[in-house]
């Protein structure tokens, strides 16, 4: 068993009357101020959210980094993406599109995807031909035979 049991803990209720929400934050912060702890949940919960975000958007989690510049690259990389998901939805909520609360970045991404879907099958129906176009282009790529060495 590990110390962390035995040492005293408190519980710290957090009432969010916007979004009728009740959190409890237990912490070993016993000298701390109620508002302290629960801005300090906050700030760690905005790192959390980013870096599950990076494993869940960009396979983070299975990328194989040899490198210390491989790293930094990659996590400059998955910011910058955050950033602009981020962005997008302060957009979309500001112009009244969405809701003011946030939607989760895997939520924006399919609200992408799924306009694409559509401006995809209005050029469909617009125009066969693009299917014919589409499928010559694949059927290029069906066979590739491997390379002599």
């Amino acid at each position: 068993m590990g110390k962390s049991l035995f040492v005293k803990h408190r519980i710290v209720e957090s009432i969010d009357p916007v979004k009728q929400t009740t959190k409890y934050l237990f912490t070993n912060e016993l000298n701390w101020e109620a508002s302290k702890i629960i801005s300090a949940y906050s700030n760690r919960w905005v790192i959390e959210e980013f870096f599950w975000n990076a494993k869940q958007l960009t396979d983070m989690e299975g990328a194989s980094i040899r490198s210390e510049q491989g790293v930094t690259l990659t996590l400059c990389l998955v910011s910058w993406i955050d950033s602009l998901l981020h962005l997008e939805n302060y957009k979309q909520s500001t112009a009244g599109k969405l809701p003011k609360e946030p939607l989760t970045v895997p939520s924006i991404v399919r609200r992408a995807q799924y306009k694409n879907l559509e401006v995809f099958i209005d050029q469909v129906t617009e125009d066969v031909g693009v299917l014919i176009k589409w499928l010559k282009f694949e059927s290029k790529n069906l066979d590739k035979k491997m390379k002599k060495t």
